[in-house]
């Protein structure tokens, strides 16, 4: 992390600490934005969450119950077919792998739906450690890196990639 000493450091004060990467900073400033919502509860306002808490937006929470856990299945047949028995066979111990770690990764997200589940039946909402947030806004942007590094790799030109927003620009530079 630049500009920050430790984790301990970001999660007493996540805005004010320098994160890499800009998902982490806006996922920082979220944090600490919340912070500062006003309220005891009591007039139908949301109470602010515990210190060291942010309170997840109804819509992540619909998001994060509404969402279906799956895991990889290295021996699903119509998969197989795609590939020459050679490279199965020389890649069958990294997919094993691979798939004992997306068997566990699906365990441990119906483990957080649960949670979630349990907090917003118990309280009517669901508060996470900030840590976790920046935590995920990390991954967010390894992710992103990695993405970004395997398409470079790749070599394909940019206009594969332009959404509608870039499309629009490319067509007032053709004019």
């Amino acid at each position: 992390m630049n500009g920050c000493s430790s984790k301990r450091k970001a999660k007493a004060s996540p805005a004010t600490c320098q994160l890499d990467g800009s998902a982490t900073k806006r996922k920082a400033e979220e944090v600490e934005a919340s912070k500062e919502v006003a309220g005891d509860g009591g007039d139908g306002e949301e109470a602010p969450a515990r210190e060291g808490y942010t309170r997840l937006q109804q819509d992540e929470v619909d998001m994060i119950l509404s969402l279906e856990a799956c895991s990889m299945k290295p021996d699903d047949e119509e998969t197989l077919k795609l590939f020459s028995q050679k490279t199965i066979d020389e890649t069958s111990e990294a997919i094993s792998e691979a798939a004992e770690v997306s068997e566990a990764s699906k365990q441990k997200f119906l483990e957080f739906q649960d949670f979630v589940r349990g907090e917003l039946e118990e309280k009517g909402y669901v508060e996470v450690p900030d840590e976790f947030l920046i935590s995920r806004a990390e991954l967010q942007d390894w992710l992103q890196e990695e993405v970004d590094k395997m398409f470079a790799s790749l070599d394909i030109p940019d206009r594969y990639f332009a959404n509608d927003s870039d499309d629009d620009e490319e067509e007032e530079v053709a004019l």
